[in-house]
């Protein structure tokens, strides 16, 4: 088992270092490319993609967490409203109460990366009307 472990280590060891050099040769390419056509129309369009970049990360973490946070308080209602009821009635040290309690947990971290992803989702759709607006007043 330990020969699987350390063999997969040593896979995306050798993977990333191998990512990194393309990625280096793939950047060097780029700036060759763009130092041909440099000139102040090229640099104020490169600095507004730049900036406006940015505002669309504040608006995924953003989006993010609030959906997160979102599933955390439907993971507590579902959690008031219908696993401890039914744990109640179990009753405490039974077998089936500390599977409900880990039900608890399961639906828990279900819902919030289930509203996490809908935040990221949501976030995207903005972020996609956006550039569509930017583009039409180009």
């Amino acid at each position: 088992m330990e020969g699987i472990f350390i063999s997969l280590i040593v896979f995306a060891a050798v993977y990333g270092v191998i990512k990194l050099i393309v990625q280096r040769r793939e950047r060097i390419m780029l700036i060759e490319k763009i130092a041909g056509n440099v000139d102040d129309q090229n640099i104020k369009k490169l600095s507004e993609t730049y900036v406006r970049r940015g505002t669309f990360s504040t608006l995924t973490i953003g989006c993010l967490l609030l959906g997160a946070g979102l599933g955390l308080i439907i993971s507590i209602f579902i959690a008031q409203c219908v696993i401890f009821p039914q744990m109640e009635m179990v009753g405490h040290g039974t077998d089936l109460y500390y599977r409900m309690r880990e039900m608890l947990g399961v639906a828990t971290m279900a819902s919030v990366l289930l509203f996490g992803g809908l935040g990221l989702v949501v976030a995207y759709f903005f972020e996609k009307a956006e550039l569509r607006k930017a583009a039409k007043k180009e």
